[in-house]
């Protein structure tokens, strides 16, 4: 069984629930609508090339940088993050299941850090920081979505510096 998740930048696959494998979202639909609104077929044809581009290069960008994270963040020191492989067109993540945290217990989650993590954490986009991108799994809180977007890095940082208060946080006594 395959399943799909669109996100802004990203298509996830879920197959069999065992592997996630993302890819860029080339978002086919933006075109159609953005076709049937051009007057003429050479200005849609101008446009597609480089909004294909746009879209494939954010998508390998949240590929890498989730990548990045996962591994500039020491792996057995974050069990709070789902391991993550990627070849930049597409990434590879074991399934971590649906069962997602409320909002509450991941603000929870947030307060119970350092006042000097929350910092970097405030500072952070609130999609990046929402219950959607956790799942309650046996071991504890897993995050399965971390892609940072490049032009702010508060959250990496939140990540990579918080690992020990995460990781006692995140995970099942």
């Amino acid at each position: 069984m395959i399943k799909i998740r669109k996100g802004n930048t990203r298509v996830a696959l879920i197959l069999f629930n065992l592997w996630v494998i993302k890819f860029p979202n080339l978002r086919f639909g933006d075109y159609v609508s953005s076709f049937k609104e051009r007057k003429s077929l050479l200005s849609f044809l101008r446009r597609v090339p480089s909004r294909l581009y746009s879209a494939l290069l954010y998508g390998m960008i949240a590929n890498v940088s989730e990548a990045l994270v996962y591994h500039f963040t020491f792996r057995p020191d974050a069990s709070y993050l789902t391991p993550v492989f990627t070849l930049g067109i597409c990434s590879f993540q074991i399934y971590q299941g649906e069962e997602k945290p409320t909002t509450e217990e991941i603000e929870r989650l947030y307060r119970s850090l350092s006042l000097q993590v929350q910092e970097w954490l405030w500072k952070s986009d609130v999609h990046e920081r929402g219950a959607h991108n956790w799942r309650r799994t046996p071991r504890g809180l897993r995050l399965i979505d971390y892609a940072v977007d490049p032009l702010r890095t508060s959250w990496a940082v939140f990540l990579m510096s918080s690992k020990r208060e995460l990781n006692q946080a995140t995970t099942k006594p």
